[in-house]
């Protein structure tokens, strides 16, 4: 069962409710508009969109964002990267992890004030259930836990909503709470001749991706020297755990791979090249591999273990190919939007929603707007609103393949990260058009 949307849900919805400020839909999805009353109106809206966000911004405090201004300025002299398509600089796709940043992202991507609400009243939820050594775990208290006892796992999860956010342990009202985390993963990572191993107890290659995007994350948001050293290492470790001959990952090193593993991997490395860490070209390389294996409809679509054409699979295998390269006029690209633009939402399959939001956000234009106005509100709404789980979400009967084992820790986790994806990364294809300060042209 998806979430319907319909061609009226393009348009501007001008119901506001009691938290809105804003139109709950943003201005540059009301396609009948005239040019000049869309200008009129974002300057409008922006001013009250700001309004917002400054309630909720966890920025308050005087602290210097190393992103912006002199951040910003630093920044352009961070290591160029070379080859395998790496970003020239991390600025490219951390803007909206600046205050000024997120706040812009939020109102031109589709945000509205309930869905930055419901971020802000998630990670509360999780910093409640952050445990005294810094971690978290999806075995907690009785309220819906999941059975698997990762905390490796579970941590570098929570503190991706976070970073998410632009919160590092440097910026923000979060810092505390991210840098017992952080400092968590670094005292349970595992050197060895291989790398970093994060997996940690009851883990797999799942938590290794995980881990390593947090890690790749903070290093490069924060640019703390002291993390890049615990970054490269996980990196290193996801390369060498590839299957040399499929080119997948699995739950353990070197075995067979599929999909749903692999699309954590190979965030983390896309994670990794904006950090300027390098990832050798045999690696991608066989990521391309296998893809090429379990792909049908000439890439549109893409098996778990096979050639398939399963919608979380071929979600993940659409971020994948937009992540080693492919571009808009890949014929192949089209069909694979168009096929999850058809599919639509699912209500209770939020792994499937988590890939498929960043592949339409991604795209943009009318199938990103018509699948953000079927999600947003629906994600928004579904939170818990009283009581001691407010904030977080409810794992369904029946959901996910994550559900069960995560519980309610993932299920919320993966709705932040969800919301959170007008400012997390920003749009490949559509960077042109985001407004930049004159620190980063």
């Amino acid at each position: 069962m998806s979430l319907m949307y319909s061609d009226e849900q393009v348009q501007t919805d001008a119901t506001a409710s009691a938290a809105a400020c804003i139109p709950r839909t943003m201005p540059f999805v009301h396609l009948k508009s005239t040019r000049t009353d869309r200008h009129v109106r974002a300057v409008a809206v922006l001013a009250s969109f700001l309004a917002v966000l400054l309630l909720l911004s966890p920025f308050q405090k005087s602290v210097a964002d190393p992103l912006d201004k002199k951040g910003e300025a630093a920044a352009k002299k961070a290591q160029k990267t070379k080859g395998n398509g790496e970003p020239k600089s991390r600025l490219d796709d951390f803007k909206g992890r600046t205050k000024k940043g997120r706040a812009e992202l939020a109102l031109t991507q589709g945000g509205s004030p309930e869905s930055e609400l419901a971020v802000e009243a998630g990670l509360k939820w999780l910093v409640k259930h952050q445990r005294p050594d810094g971690s978290w775990s999806f075995k907690h208290g009785p309220d819906e836990p999941g059975n698997l006892d990762n905390p490796t796992g579970a941590t570098g999860l929570a503190l991706l909503t976070f970073l998410g956010g632009g919160h590092t342990h440097k910026v923000g009202d979060y810092s505390k709470v991210v840098a017992d985390g952080l400092k968590f993963l670094m005292n349970q990572m595992q050197m060895t001749a291989a790398g970093g191993d994060l997996r940690g107890p009851g883990g797999t290659m799942y938590s290794q991706g995980i881990c390593a995007i947090a890690l790749c994350e903070a290093y490069a948001i924060s640019q703390d020297k002291s993390l890049r050293t615990p970054a490269e290492a996980t990196v290193k470790f996801i390369i060498n755990a590839q299957d040399a001959k499929g080119g997948g990952w699995r739950y353990q090193p070197g075995q067979p791979g599929d999909t749903s593993v692999l699309g954590w991997q190979v965030m983390a490395l896309t994670s990794a090249r904006m950090a300027s860490i390098a990832i050798p070209e045999k690696t991608l390389n066989r990521v391309t591999a296998f893809l090429n294996s379990v792909q049908t409809n000439d890439g549109a679509n893409y098996g778990y273990e096979a050639q398939g054409v399963g919608p979380a699979t071929s979600a993940i295998g659409t971020l994948c190919r937009m992540s080693l390269g492919w571009t808009p006029k890949e014929a192949r690209l089209v069909k694979g939007v168009e096929f999850l633009g058809k599919t639509g939402p699912q209500p209770d399959n939020m792994y499937y929603n988590y890939y498929a939001t960043q592949v339409m956000h991604h795209w943009g234009g009318e199938p990103w707007v018509k699948w953000n106005n079927a999600l947003r509100d629906h994600i928004v709404k579904s939170q818990e609103k009283g009581g001691p789980a407010v904030g977080s979400w409810k794992p369904p009967m029946g959901g996910d393949h994550g559900d069960k084992a995560g519980g309610r820790h993932y299920r919320t986790c993966m709705s932040i990260l969800t919301l959170e994806v007008y400012y997390r990364h920003l749009p490949l294809y559509q960077r042109e058009k985001i407004p930049r300060d004159p620190e980063t042209k």
